[in-house]
């Protein structure tokens, strides 16, 4: 079974009719069909990977989710409510089995009885036998014919059942944020469900750290770890403890792609970048598209902010655009943009050629947008915090305006030339974001640095930041904080020690706790007269 397309209406606020199409559309060379392709069947080719960019809040996660929809249906033949509201959608499924095309077509509805689960309603599944000759005609009407007569299900569950058959995982969401002690038993439940050897699992720990030479499972709650020199036996809080996040969402993850590739299912992952170093991303990459690896045409399916990693993507079929305006719509790179595809895909992003940049204009429009619709809220008393290129907007948004009460700042960026030089990725990152390096032109990362602006500033701000943040470095923020010192701004600097770039996502608990009550209690003082900041 292979997806070839999805469609929905009424799904979350997405437009209507909102595609998702894995058939290639361009032109197929002949190392697009070496590197980038999966011929299903003679002349049918679809994607072994494929991409969802854009802004933030701009659709990527509702378009993954949609095919973990999708998947579910063709896996399950059944829907469990997964924070997110299935009633009324109305979709469709294409999908290639043994010769044939299938479209499947039903409405979604929410039923009390079911608790949980989906209703499925006005349910049709057609098929109509593949030919090469009408490759370009797969989705059309014509030839298509009703399969009827398929029996009696329970009103949970799919008709696609009687086409599958076999429940069996078609695809699998990665998603490890909030497992926590949990995610080393999924580790060692996927290794048992996938028939992954313990070699397997210890090739994929020492991609992280090659200090461990072991790892396995006690029980339930206990591991055993073998180190160059040492073995303990721990439970599983103390190894959440010991392992890095980095290591722990990493071997959760490569086990699930090398179950992907080893059994043929797809792998969605939403926001790739939070789980490991693009290096890293970039090989996962590799493994998909090199068919001596994946030999039963699995498709790595993600979402990203990375969008230089897509320029190990020679086509732009494979590749949409995430867009909200009012309603989520998704452009597919290679229809919708005339972009010559000698040019990398990441310069074309960065220099806004898709309207994909969030700047501050953006921002205040959306502030004002709220604001005027939720009239409950206090213009006079609204902070603004973010982190990451969060961090880098609020730094900006203080020095450009004095509208907000008061601001956390995190793990930031106050100055693209001291980044360029401490950063683990500064040098490439700043060529990628500004075109430019500090010999080239310290000027213009200066124009686009916070601290050009700091004189501006008259809003209370908050700093915090981790000691072994090698991404944005604790100094970045010491710089708006002595800044702010001087100009007598009221300011405040947090260093959370022993965390890094991470820190929000999966730092130690304690200090996630930490982080928020810093957070909270900033605002608390400045925005409601709460406890002393």
């Amino acid at each position: 079974m292979k997806l070839l397309r999805v469609r929905a209406s009424n799904y979350k606020n997405c437009c209507d009719d909102l595609t998702i199409d894995f058939v290639a559309k361009s032109k197929k060379t002949s190392e697009d069909k070496e590197y980038e392709l999966q011929e299903i069947a003679e002349d049918l080719y679809v994607f072994n990977t494929a991409a969802f960019v854009g802004k933030n809040a701009s659709g990527k996660t509702s378009a993954i989710e949609l095919l973990e929809c999708c998947y579910s249906i063709l896996s399950e033949f059944r829907l469990e409510d997964k924070h997110y509201n299935y009633d009324n959608v109305k979709l469709e499924i294409v999908f290639y089995q043994n010769d044939y095309i299938f479209k499947y077509n039903t409405i979604l509805k929410a039923d009390p009885n079911l608790g949980s689960k989906a209703n499925f309603t006005e349910q049709h599944i057609y098929r109509k036998k593949y030919y090469k000759s009408k490759v370009k005609e797969i989705y059309a009407n014509e030839g298509f014919e009703e399969i009827t007569d398929l029996g009696e299900l329970p009103e949970d569950t799919s008709i696609i059942f009687f086409i599958l058959k076999k429940k069996t995982p078609r695809a699998v969401y990665f998603n490890c944020e909030g497992e926590g002690m949990d995610t080393y038993r999924l580790i060692f439940r996927a290794m048992t469900t996938y028939k992954i050897s313990k070699n397997i699992l210890l090739k994929v720990i020492k991609i992280f750290d090659d200090n461990i030479k072991s790892l396995e499972m006690v029980d339930e709650k206990h591991y055993k770890i073998a180190f160059q020199d040492d073995i303990k036996e721990l439970s599983d809080s103390e190894l959440l403890y010991m392992l890095s996040s980095g290591t722990t969402k990493g071997v959760l993850l490569y086990i699930f792609v090398v179950a992907a590739l080893e059994n043929g299912f797809d792998l969605l992952i939403d926001e790739v970048e939070n789980h490991f170093h693009k290096t890293l991303v970039e090989n996962m990459i590799s493994l998909f598209k090199d068919k001596t690896v994946n030999k039963k045409c699995a498709t790595l399916i993600f979402t990203t902010h990375y969008c230089e990693v897509l320029d190990l993507f020679n086509r732009q079929d494979n590749i949409w655009i995430a867009k909200s305006d009012n309603k989520i719509h998704l452009d597919n790179m290679y229809e919708s943009y005339n972009i010559r595809p000698e040019l990398l895909k990441s310069r074309q992003f960065y220099n806004n050629a898709f309207d994909t940049s969030v700047n501050y204009e953006d921002l205040m429009a959306f502030t004002d947008h709220v604001l005027a619709r939720e009239t409950d809220i206090d213009p006079s008393r609204v902070g603004v915090t973010g982190g990451s290129y969060g961090g880098f907007m609020t730094n900006w948004i203080i020095g450009h305006t004095d509208r907000f009460a008061a601001a956390a700042s995190q793990r930031s960026i106050a100055n693209w030339i001291s980044f360029e030089h401490m950063s683990d990725i500064g040098h490439t990152f700043t060529r990628r974001e500004q075109s430019v390096l500090t010999v080239e032109s310290a000027e213009k990362l200066w124009k686009h640095s916070p601290l050009k602006y700091v004189g501006n500033c008259k809003t209370p701000t908050l700093f915090v930041h981790s000691d072994q943040d090698y991404r944005c470095h604790v100094a970045e923020g010491m710089e708006m904080f002595a800044a702010l010192k001087v100009l007598g701004v009221e300011t405040r600097m947090c260093v959370i020690h022993g965390e890094n770039h991470e820190l929000s996502r999966s730092g130690k608990p304690r200090n996630r706790i930490i982080r928020m009550q810093e957070i909270l209690n900033w605002m608390d003082h400045y925005l409601k007269g709460g406890k002393e900041a």
